[in-house]
């Protein structure tokens, strides 16, 4: 997925040592401080991810939804309130 409004969130992450997509293939866009407990919430909750899944924080929300990658696909949404 790439955008270029998501790229700053990106070049976060990854300075701070994180990916955007997940084993999984899910992608995450979340505050570099939120990565480490959306993962663990993710785990305790016993989800299950797939590549269509995009974890996004709310700010990011509308861009997630504008992008043509995703205009294309069914996806699944967690939200960061």
């Amino acid at each position: 997925m790439k955008s270029p409004d998501l790229e700053p969130c990106s070049c976060d992450l990854e300075q701070h040592g994180y990916t955007v997509e997940l084993d999984s293939g899910a992608k995450v866009f979340v505050d570099p401080e939120l990565y480490e407990p959306v993962l663990e919430a993710i785990r305790l909750g016993g989800w299950v991810l797939y590549p269509e899944h995009v974890i996004v924080n709310i700010a990011l929300e509308s861009t997630i939804i504008d992008s043509k990658a995703l205009a294309q696909k069914d996806v699944g949404w967690a939200r960061q309130t």
